[in-house]
C-alpha cells in the first residue's frame, strides 16, 4: 500500500503514511476530526471529518425506501477516500423517484454552485420575457376593448395596472413551481420547514 497521506495533528506534522496507517490512528483517537490531512493531488489541507471513511458517522440515519431496482445514496459513497468499500452502503441513482439527500447549498463546490446559479437565471428570463409578451398582448387587448366601449383614459390605465399585477403574481407562482419541479444541475429544490428562530 503507498505512503502518500500527511497529516497535521495539533500542528505537527506527520508522513508520508498509508491509508491504513492514517485509520489506526483515527481509530486509537489519535488522529481527531479536526486535524488536517493531505495527500497530492489535493488542493490544499482538509479537516480530516471531510475524508468520507475515515471516522464513523456522528447520527448515522437508515437509507430512504426507494423503488424496487433503484438504489439510494450518492454514487460516490460506494467507498470511502482510500477506495475501500463501505460496508452496508446503499447506493444513489438520480433516477431514483422520491429519494433526497438534503444538501446545504453553502457547502457545494464552486462549479455546482455556478451551475445553480445558471438554471435559476435562464429560466428567470425566460419566466420574465414570457409575461412581457403575455402582458403586451393581454395590455392591447383590454386597451382596446375598453377604449372601444368609451372607458375615459385614467380607468383604462388604471385596469390595465389591476391586470398586470394579476399577471405578475401568477408568473412568479410559475417560476417557482418550475423551480422546484424541474432539475437544476445536478440538483432539485427541496422545501423543507425552518426552524423557529430562537428569542
Amino acid at each position: 500500500m503507498t505512503a502518500e497521506w500527511h497529516v497535521s495533528i495539533d500542528g505537527s506534522q506527520r508522513g508520508p503514511l498509508t491509508a491504513e496507517q492514517i485509520r489506526s490512528l483515527a481509530a486509537s483517537g489519535q488522529l481527531k476530526p479536526t486535524d488536517h490531512i493531505w495527500k497530492e493531488g489535493m488542493g490544499e489541507w482538509a479537516s480530516a471529518s471531510s475524508i468520507k471513511g475515515l471516522f464513523p458517522p456522528a447520527s448515522p440515519r437508515p437509507p430512504a425506501p426507494s423503488p424496487a431496482g433503484y438504489p439510494v445514496d450518492p454514487p460516490e459513497a460506494r467507498s470511502d477516500a482510500f477506495g475501500a468499500a463501505r460496508p452496508g452502503a446503499v447506493f444513489a441513482s438520480t433516477a431514483t423517484a422520491g429519494s433526497t439527500n438534503e444538501i446545504d447549498v453553502r457547502s457545494l463546490p464552486l462549479a455546482s454552485k455556478a451551475s445553480l446559479t445558471w438554471s435559476f437565471f435562464w429560466r428567470g428570463v425566460l419566466t420574465t420575457m414570457a409575461s412581457t409578451v403575455a402582458g403586451g398582448l393581454l395590455g392591447g387587448v383590454l386597451g382596446f376593448v375598453l377604449g372601444f366601449l368609451g372607458f375615459p383614459m385614467e380607468f383604462i390605465q388604471f385596469a390595465g395596472g389591476i391586470v398586470g399585477l394579476c399577471l405578475g403574481v401568477v408568473f412568479v407562482f410559475v417560476y417557482i413551481q418550475w423551480l422546484l419541479t424541474s432539475r437544476l444541475g445536478a440538483y432539485r429544490l427541496k422545501l423543507v420547514p425552518a426552524e423557529p428562530r430562537a428569542r
